[in-house]
């Protein structure tokens, strides 16, 4: 079956920001698929967490796992309750000038009204000459309600996105 990236959102941050949201999202597809390509403001880590919240819920709805290596060190993370979905991260700004994360994930199931969403992000990031990470992370959202807006999140409240990181939000159907 061939699968087709519908362009539904893009945006290029233009300035720092913390929150980036995607409202009145098209429910005409089965899934999503959201690229990020950039860095984060988080000066105590080369790595920040890429969060993201559904609908505005910053109720304890949200389950996390993801497993991440860093310089062939690898380690488990789990949450059980959380605000906001930890989807993947992204490199910090104590990472070197020049290196951005690629994150991508999908989101299934978004429009349904009859179970919990879920989906699968992954990320690749190159942080110094001598650091480079990848990570792979499942979450869910206990909710049945459609997805109808989107909030890219940065844990960091007091900064946020770099000036360049790009957003970009594809639909799938199903054939």
């Amino acid at each position: 079956m061939a699968l087709t990236y519908i362009p539904l959102y893009s945006t290029t941050l233009g300035s720092t920001s913390n929150d980036i949201t995607f409202s009145n999202l098209d429910q005409t597809y089965t899934d999503l698929i959201c690229i990020v390509t950039g860095k984060g403001v988080y000066t105590s880590s080369t790595f920040i967490a890429l969060m993201l919240r559904f609908n505005g819920d910053s109720g304890s709805n949200y389950s996390n796992q993801e497993f991440y290596s860093v310089d062939y060190s690898s380690s488990l993370a789990t949450q059980a309750t959380t605000q906001t979905a930890a989807i993947t991260w992204l490199a910090g700004d104590t990472a070197m000038d020049n290196s951005i994360s690629s994150a991508k994930f999908e989101i299934h199931d978004y429009a349904a009204t009859n179970k919990w969403k879920s989906g699968i992000g992954r990320a690749a990031s190159f942080e110094s000459d001598t650091t480079n990470g990848i990570d792979v992370s499942h979450w869910t959202w206990r909710n049945t309600a459609a997805i109808t807006s989107l909030t890219f999140r940065n844990p960091d409240s007091s900064s946020g996105f770099f000036v360049g990181t790009i957003f970009d939000i594809y639909g799938i159907k199903r054939a």
